[in-house]
């Protein structure tokens, strides 16, 4: 994707995607029992001075009780999958490895605490790769149908360049047919000149691995709580 469509299509969903990730950081705040009764809000006189009032009030993390129980309840046992055969069912617990359960609990986490969980996978010298992403990177873009069937996924994250020492905001921008990645320096504007990071297109389908190119081969991110 060319630099100016990057930019048109950053400026349209990143307003979104920041309410997003404001609703998000609330939700992850109670889970951690950061209600909002430890953020009074700050109150004055006509003449400015501060008006305290005793507030006796303790948070409890209730949210996060049930977050994790539900978490617990619903896969402690992950899911199991059928293909058909015995050897194949075995096959594909051992690509999606020992961080199954994990990943599995932390899907559910993120996604009762955030409303979605998302999931990155790809392959690389070592084989099949699975990782969960952090839902407050990802925002999703839809297509204009009846069906509102994925069209892409613009994923949004901070960067350190340990080089200078410079903050930066990365923007990568997935769809089925390609990855492109833009990043700009946090304090500069979309229209800060962005510098390109890297634009692989796919360069064939691999099965079901094969939907999303990335720089390491086949790869893809998809919503799946």
């Amino acid at each position: 994707m060319d630099i100016e469509n990057f930019k048109k299509l950053v400026k349209k969903y990143e307003p979104l995607h920041t309410d997003f990730v404001a609703e998000a950081v609330i939700g992850e705040r109670y889970y951690k029992n950061g209600s909002d009764i430890l953020f009074p809000e700050r109150k004055e006189d006509g003449e400015g001075n501060v008006m305290r009032n005793a507030d006796n009030r303790i948070p409890r993390n209730f949210h996060g009780l049930i977050v994790n129980q539900k978490a617990s309840y619903a896969f402690t046992v992950p899911p199991v999958f059928d293909i058909g055969t015995e050897e194949g069912n075995k096959r594909v617990l051992e690509l999606l490895g020992d961080e199954y359960v994990k990943n599995c609990m932390e899907l559910c986490v993120n996604a009762a605490n955030t409303s979605v969980g998302w999931v990155h996978y790809w392959e690389d010298g070592a084989g099949f790769e699975w990782a969960v992403v952090d839902s407050k990177q990802i925002f999703p873009v839809w297509d204009k149908s009846l069906k509102q069937k994925l069209a892409g996924v613009l994923r949004v994250y901070g960067e350190l360049d340990e080089g200078t020492g410079e903050d930066y905001t990365v923007f990568e921008y997935w769809t089925d047919t390609d990855c492109t990645a833009y990043r700009k320096k946090a304090a500069d504007t979309v229209d800060g000149g962005p510098q390109l990071l890297w634009d692989v297109r796919r360069r064939g389908r691999r099965g079901a691995v094969g939907r999303l190119q990335a720089w390491m081969g086949g790869s893809a991110i998809y919503p799946v709580l």
